[in-house]
């Protein structure tokens, strides 16, 4: 997506913190002649095409939207033992929200009932992330999420090495 980020010009590239929802992390910001800024990703750069996919955008915006759910399990979930290693977990320390059933099954499974696919999903930008810009399909997929998911705290190391797929 050069062409589309770099507008008028780029000035000169810096590392930035990217404020999210699951924590910030450092990126990489295009700062253009006109002295406005727009995030770049490396990842999404070494992708087929250099652009997320559809399912990527539509994902990710399905994650953001039940970002209170996860946060509320990371503030108050139970913090005996890691579901993943059986070792001890103590909070304050590096712990993730984990599903159970990996997210992707869990949305896809919520695509499939409700007749859906990611072609047909349409994504409001926010910046830095993304969310449905139909607020009642938002609405259903956080209640769905809310009855289906299985979220469960985990040591974060433990959640990062967790095969992402079934």
């Amino acid at each position: 997506q050069y062409a589309l980020k770099v507008g008028a010009g780029v000035a000169r590239i810096e590392v930035r913190t990217n404020p999210s929802w699951n924590g910030a992390t450092r990126g990489f910001w295009f700062v253009l002649t006109d002295n406005t800024a727009i995030d770049i990703s490396w990842v999404v750069a070494l992708q087929p095409g250099g652009r997320p996919t559809t399912k990527n955008n539509v994902t990710s915006a399905a994650r953001y939207e039940v970002v209170p759910q996860i946060h509320a399990v990371h503030a108050d979930g139970e913090c005996g033992f890691c579901p993943l290693c059986n070792e001890g977990m103590v909070r304050g320390f590096d712990l993730h929200v984990d599903h159970a059933v990996h997210f992707d099954a869990l949305f896809a499974d919520w695509l499939k009932q409700n007749d859906l696919s990611y072609g047909n999903l349409e994504i409001e930008d926010l910046g830095l992330d993304s969310r449905f810009a139909d607020r009642v399909l938002a609405d259903e997929w956080q209640q769905w999420h809310r009855d289906n998911a299985v979220l469960r705290l985990t040591h974060a190391v433990c959640n990062l090495s967790r095969r992402k797929s079934a």
